[in-house]
């Protein structure tokens, strides 16, 4: 059995709590409008869901490929299903829809998509880095990109499981044998473009990948050469952050793990909390009020990441769906056969040192 990467479980907890930490802030009635909440919220969502789709693509396999959709497709249902129950007891129902996953369901559903796509990544893995690129970049071009089977967000997104598939075991490897101060240069080269976003007062919808360009308001040129930009950045953050996180077990380590249990249960805290938080700018905007704002979201957002990835919370998340989809594609005859097989694959079969 092959070690797990402890960098790996790292960098998603702490991407976890600032998955968290970002939705408390937008519940903030100012959210996006202060000059503090904008500066983090830019900062967290240029990189945060590029970082996880990154670290999703270099885990993702072809092996079982079947039970793996079919385990995402069930946890998807359930999901929304609560989130329909629950917004409605909260007194802000949506209207249910199987082709608009809500909120942040929007990841399932990509992950299904992508996942379809490893075995061709695997088969071809440098020009399906390239196709993914470029679909990345023209998909906003595309007039139906938008909410509707989150398409936009999936193939926005795509890119950085391509190639966190294709490079990120690579990354890893190279990044280990860094030295410390070259480490440290990239951390800071990192923070300069995040900045600069906030600088430039960058529409959020750019950084949400939600939305095309027509919506967006800009030519197909220039909303191309934008998201390259974007494409970069966040690249170069996921860089960093790889080089920085330590192997080693930490606090977050096991929130990484876990990471799954928290992102489905966090907003269900977010909604609860929402209406507080909305309230703490009643009483105006100045800088300590503002500042204690943020504070008490990185708390909270501490606390509910630590509580939401404890076993028996996560076993309820994960486990339920897993099984059902295992036993599933046990009665469906062939469903242990690769779709695809990679070259990779298919030398390894042939080699004499293999075992079965």
């Amino acid at each position: 059995m092959p070690v797990r990467d402890g960098r790996i479980d790292n960098a998603k907890g702490a991407l976890i709590v600032l998955v968290v930490l970002g939705h408390l802030l937008e519940g903030l009635s100012s959210g996006w409008d202060d000059g503090l909440g904008c500066l983090v919220l830019t900062s967290i969502y240029a990189f945060h869901m590029p970082a996880f789709v990154f670290l999703a693509g270099i885990t993702a396999k072809s092996k079982r490929l079947g039970e793996r959709v079919l385990n995402l497709l069930l946890t998807l249902l359930a999901a929304q299903l609560v989130y329909y129950v629950v917004e409605r007891f909260a007194g802000d129902p949506f209207e249910w829809s199987w082709i608009r996953p809500h909120w942040i369901l929007w990841f399932l559903f990509a992950m299904i998509a992508w996942y379809l796509t490893v075995p061709l990544i695997e088969r071809v893995p440098r020009i399906m880095a390239v196709v993914s690129v470029a679909t990345g970049l023209l998909a906003g071009a595309v007039p139906a990109a938008d909410y509707e089977f989150s398409l936009s967000r999936m193939l926005v997104f795509w890119p950085l499981f391509v190639l966190g598939k294709v490079y990120g075991s690579c990354a890893l490897s190279w990044l280990s044998a860094m030295p410390l101060w070259t480490k440290l240069g990239l951390a800071f080269a990192a923070m300069c473009p995040l900045l600069a976003l906030f600088i430039a007062d960058l529409q959020r919808e750019w950084l949400y990948g939600s939305r095309n360009y027509e919506w967006l308001e800009v030519g197909t040129l220039h909303g191309i050469l934008v998201r390259l930009c974007l494409y970069l950045i966040s690249l170069l953050v996921i860089v960093a952050l790889l080089a920085g996180v330590p192997s080693r077990s930490t606090v977050v380590t096991t929130m990484g793990a876990r990471s799954l249990s928290v992102y489905l249960l966090h907003g269900l805290a977010v909604i609860v909390l929402t209406p507080a938080l909305a309230s703490i700018y009643d009483g105006g905007y100045d800088r300590r009020v503002q500042v204690g704002a943020v504070v008490l979201c990185a708390l909270l957002a501490w606390a509910l990441a630590q509580v939401l990835s404890l076993r028996p919370l996560h076993w309820l998340v994960s486990e339920p769906s897993k099984r059902l989809a295992a036993a599933v594609m046990r009665r469906v005859p062939g469903s242990g056969s690769e779709v695809i097989p990679s070259k990779s694959a298919v030398s390894e079969a042939s080699s004499p040192r293999h075992r079965s």
